[in-house]
């Protein structure tokens, strides 16, 4: 079986154990949550009390943000209407603003495509440094100002 889809199935067991741990499910729904990770684990032979290969798999994030970037994503390739209400749903953006700030004047879908490029950049920089979130979010932005970009879609 192919790694990225074991490393698929361990992030959907922690979305499942994040989500009874924050109140997104109830206790009454704990037995059916637990029981569809012991399937999920068992099918696709992940043991997810294996830290380091969850730790591989969300590569630092969750698959809610993961998803939260994909639909932010998917709604700037539509009308700018739908993007602007997708890209304030988005969980990463604020919580990678600070640490992107140096890139505020490039920011936004009016900018060239030198500004794409420095993003692409920068977030190339994050990634080194294992700083995926900031990553995604200078990606992303660099994608709003040249979204056919191929290099910036692979990113």
């Amino acid at each position: 079986m192919a790694d990225s889809k074991k490393r698929l199935a361990l992030a959907i067991i922690d979305f499942l154990s994040t989500s009874l741990k924050d109140g997104t499910l109830t206790a009454e729904d704990s037995e059916s949550i637990e029981i569809a990770q012991s399937c999920i684990a068992e099918s696709f032979h992940v043991d997810p009390t294996d830290k380091a290969a969850v730790a591989d798999a969300l590569g630092g994030q969750n698959l809610l943000s993961i998803y939260g970037v994909y639909e932010k994503l998917k709604g700037k390739n539509k009308a700018s209407t739908a993007g602007s209400s997708s890209a304030a749903s988005a969980p990463s953006a604020a919580s990678t603003a600070k640490s992107s700030s140096t890139t505020g004047a490039a920011a936004g879908s009016g900018g060239s495509k030198e500004d794409a490029e420095k993003l692409k950049g920068q977030g190339n920089a994050a990634m080194q440094k294992k700083d995926y979130s900031s990553a995604i979010d200078l990606y992303t932005r660099a994608l709003s100002i040249a979204p056919a970009n191929p290099i910036y879609l692979s990113n």
